[in-house]
């Protein structure tokens, strides 16, 4: 009688976590910055924050990815290391926990993480220089001809320690479920040679390096790997129950070639606890092409939550079309680019019909 109730039990339990893995989760990336309406002063911003959670809420959002380090390298939160966003007179990171725990929406801070610097429209590159470059300017990537970028290079450990001090001030001080690492990539194929990092390169391959190289491919996307590893092993010594996400570029061959950002390997070597591919395309060919490559290359026991363009799909039936695909293939979840975009009601009626009368 014993080991039948204890089989039973057993059994109960297995399906209560069971259930709880099977969570779809309805994501949004948000911020404080893009958006027309912020004017980064509480008395304005905290009430339309509180709306718009309640229309996300409502519209049936259980994540919200929010941004709390801007490319540039400014921050949304209230900071002690990292130079806070000049126009802000308030922390809206710690409003956002707060009102998310009260509603149930986890919460996630996503950190531009390589990226010390903003995109200028003149030299199409993302090489203006933010405050931590321009006190540390040693520490960018450069090009072969010596032209810096707006990005810390991961061969140089003090960048990297900066980094991710400010990951562990986060986790730290918020009551966060766990960290999204963006622009965990190189901007281009042309970086890095940055003197350190040309130096551990000739250290360990006894050569110079040369762009058909693939050791040089392969060097970089190890040092990408390295940030990531760490990062993980951050996690897990302050919060083991935190997940460390990755928003990453959606074509994963060209991303290892590209952007030496050799995603499928993070998954593979369990430094994800899942990974989010940015599918943005306009059409359900693309999308799909692409969802496939996803899941073929990401191991079955990493949850795969495609991103899906909300901000230049007009069209609610081409969004309804690139949900059901990845309804269809099975994915764990889907996150949509920007939460602003989902406030207009076409868009939010789709999201609605699929993440509130389908269920979580």
């Amino acid at each position: 009688m014993k080991s039948a109730l204890f089989i039973f039990l057993f059994f109960l339990f297995s399906l209560d976590g069971f259930a709880k893995e099977k969570k779809f989760i309805w994501g949004i990336w948000h911020n404080t910055y893009m958006q027309p309406y912020i004017t980064f002063k509480e008395k304005d911003d905290r009430p339309l924050i509180e709306k718009h959670l309640d229309h996300f809420q409502k519209i049936g959002i259980n994540r919200i990815y929010f941004l709390v380090k801007f490319p540039t390298g400014h921050v949304f939160y209230k900071s002690k290391i990292a130079p806070i966003h000049p126009q802000l007179d308030w922390d809206p990171f710690d409003f956002l926990v707060k009102e998310c725990k009260k509603r149930k929406i986890e919460i996630y801070p996503y950190i531009n993480v390589l990226a010390e610097g903003e995109y200028n429209e003149k030299t199409k590159k993302e090489d203006n220089i933010g405050p931590y470059l321009e006190k540390f300017p040693g520490h960018a990537m450069q090009n072969k001809e010596g032209e810096k970028y707006g990005w810390v290079s991961p061969a140089v450990e003090e960048a990297i320690n900066y980094e991710l001090s400010l990951m562990e001030e986060i986790i730290t001080n918020y009551a966060v479920d766990g960290v999204q690492l963006d622009r965990i990539r190189y901007p281009d194929s042309l970086a890095d040679y940055n003197p350190q990092s040309v130096s551990l390169y000739q250290k360990l391959y006894q050569k110079e390096p040369e762009a058909g190289d693939y050791s040089w491919t392969l060097y970089r996307q190890n040092l990408l790997t390295e940030v990531v590893a760490k990062a993980k092993k951050l996690l897990n010594s302050i919060n083991p129950e935190l997940k460390l996400s990755a928003a990453t570029f959606p074509r994963p061959y060209s991303a290892a070639i590209n952007q030496l950002q050799a995603w499928p390997r993070w998954c593979r070597q369990g430094l994800l606890d899942e990974v989010v591919p940015m599918t943005y395309y306009r059409n359900l060919d693309l999308f799909q092409t692409y969802l496939l490559q996803n899941q073929e290359v990401t191991p079955a026991n990493i949850p795969l939550l495609p991103g899906i363009g909300a901000f230049f799909i007009q069209d609610p039936n081409i969004l309804e079309g690139q949900i059901q695909l990845a309804l269809k293939q099975g994915v764990q979840g889907i996150v949509f680019f920007s939460g602003y975009f989902l406030l207009e009601e076409n868009l939010a009626n789709v999201v609605k019909k699929y993440a509130v009368e389908k269920g979580n």
